[in-house]
């Protein structure tokens, strides 16, 4: 009987174990290799748009569902950049980089690349790769060289030609660890954010993109994440095997039931805007209280899955509550009763009234708009010029909202501002010596490609509060090339350009990117910097910032 028993548990681990999920969570790019034939390699991951790969020389490769093996000279790498995982971990600073693979020989050096984000032998964001009976990575910071060194690399003999479980991380501190088959096998400090990355670059397996660095070996699965997965979760891939495909992963975020959908997005407000003001916690007008889940749902109050037995519905339907107060819409009463009788689910212990005072319009709040004030002091900082005068003219006052005027919900803009903000950035380049302003970051006065990049790259930066994006940068230089065209001078074209610059969302607003998977991301280190200056002192960040910005 013992036996029995203890065979029954061992079968149980082993069923457990083999059908251990994989982490989803910040999930970037995913590779399966379940498609057995044809040139591309599907990306899994359902984040973004996905980022498939290209076979160069199908010939040089074996494919079966499951695997790929390469056996000659070829790459696999995508048409186009890998911006949605640049961008991603430029933002969290973090990575992880997972490849089952098997390797064909334990003699490839170079590194050979297995999995590279770059652009050729001496360019890249970060590679993973073998050099000889090492795993190799190279990793680009502001403290690197562009080709990512100096690296991260395991111990001699770690690489076998047999199925392995490959993993790089990289925290936000800059803590790197390279793990084998789920345990650690090397810890350094790799210091300085990776603000530098390029998101031209592509992603590729098997050979770096320029060639000359052949990897020989079997792939299994290849997965890359914008965040430092713990040991705890690294072993819990490792436990899912080589073959735990995206289709048979769970998402560690479980699904919302449509009642606790519906009590975030509506009846929370609901119960805030109508109900709190007399009974929170702190009033409790009638010994109700409805800002707690526990006081709540109790006895009569809300009977989940019967709003004819809540006395808070019957209130509510008949008028007699809230009190010399509208009374709730036929809207909101429909889906108060709506989510009573659906088991009235609650997601949180308290709610936080100041959430909801204006109809859940502070939440909704992605970018914030400077206030009069704030483009003030912001266009002061920025070119040394005072348009207080023009500006508090011209652009509409700021309406006070809760006591302040700097209140992001209720900081809108119309059509008047658009005009406000044209002719004012109009008068502000008019009184700029824009010779003498963009010497600053270039003193080249050519229009030709190569200078023109540099100034616009290194000006935007100061004028934007932080680093362009490559569509900025190609947008920009066609100013400077439509006037290059047309005989224009120099002062004209970065005239131009510093005036397209202050009427940017960018410089009108403090934006702070998210990447919209779900999952929450730290600020970047120029979204930090900017938060904090208008926070303290109402401005952007200082010169003295800006230049210690340039010199990491």
């Amino acid at each position: 009987m013992r036996l029995s028993l203890a065979i029954l548990l061992l079968f149980a681990f082993s069923v457990s174990s083999s059908a251990a999920s994989r982490v989803r969570a910040g999930l970037q790019a995913f590779y399966d290799f379940q498609n057995a034939d044809g040139q591309m390699v599907k990306d899994r991951s359902g984040f973004g748009e996905p980022l498939d790969l290209r076979i160069a020389d199908a010939k040089a490769v074996r494919r079966k569902k499951g695997s790929l093996t390469i056996f000659g000279d070829t790459v696999i790498h995508s048409d186009r950049s890998a911006k949605k995982i640049s961008k991603a971990v430029k933002q969290s600073g973090a990575i992880t980089i997972e490849a089952w693979i098997t390797p064909a020989n334990r003699s490839q050096d170079g590194p050979a690349r297995m999995v590279t984000l770059s652009r050729n032998s001496n360019e890249r964001n970060f590679t993973l790769g073998q050099d000889g009976s090492r795993y190799q990575v190279r990793f680009r910071t502001r403290q690197t060289s562009n080709n990512g060194i100096p690296e991260t690399a395991s111990d001699s003999r770690v690489v076998q030609k047999k199925l392995q479980h490959v993993v790089y991380t990289r925290e936000r501190s800059g803590r790197t660890k390279i793990y084998i088959d789920s345990k650690q096998v090397k810890q350094r400090y790799v210091g300085a954010p990776n603000s530098n990355w390029n998101e031209s670059y592509r992603l590729a397996l098997g050979n770096e993109l320029s060639g000359g660095r052949p990897w020989r070996g079997t792939y299994r699965l290849v997965a890359i994440y914008s965040r430092a997965l713990s040991p705890k979760e690294i072993s819990q891939n490792f436990r899912a095997g080589a073959g735990a495909g995206i289709g048979r992963t769970i998402a560690e975020k479980p699904k919302k039931a449509p009642g606790e959908i519906l009590f975030e997005n509506k009846i929370a407000a609901i119960l805030s805007q109508h109900c709190l003001e007399c009974h929170d916690t702190a009033t409790s007008k009638g010994d109700v209280d409805l800002s707690r889940k526990t006081a709540a749902i109790d006895g009569d109050l809300i009977a989940p899955g019967n709003s004819r037995k809540s006395l808070v519905w019957e209130t509510v339907a008949s008028d007699d509550m809230p009190k010399k107060r509208p009374a709730l819409s036929a809207e909101e009463k429909e889906l108060l009763k709506k989510w009573i009788d659906a088991g009235a689910h609650w997601t949180t212990e308290v709610i936080d009234p100041s959430i909801y005072e204006h109809k859940s319009e502070a939440i909704q709040v992605f970018v914030q708009r400077l206030t009069v004030s704030e483009y003030v002091e912001t266009v002061k900082a920025t070119f040394g010029i005072d348009i207080e005068k023009e500006a508090r003219e011209i652009l509409p006052k700021d309406l006070r909202a809760d006591g302040f005027s700097n209140t992001a919900y209720n900081l809108n803009i119309d059509f008047k501002h658009v005009e406000a903000y044209a002719r004012l950035a109009e008068l502000i380049v008019q009184r700029l010596d824009v010779p003498k302003f963009t010497a600053r970051f270039n003193r080249s006065r050519k229009l030709i490609d190569k200078d023109n990049r540099a100034l616009i790259n290194e000006m935007g930066k100061w004028i934007l509060r932080g680093p362009l994006e490559e569509h900025e940068t190609v947008a920009y230089r066609g100013i400077a090339t439509t006037v290059m065209s047309s005989k224009g001078s120099f002062t004209e074209a970065m005239g131009l350009i510093i005036e397209a610059m202050i009427q940017s969302p960018r410089f009108i607003y403090r934006v702070e990117k998210q990447q919209g998977d779900g999952f929450e991301h730290p600020v970047g280190e120029y979204e930090l910097a900017s938060r904090m200056s208008y926070i303290i002192w109402g401005a952007p960040p200082g010169q003295n910032l800006a230049a210690s910005r340039r010199e990491r």
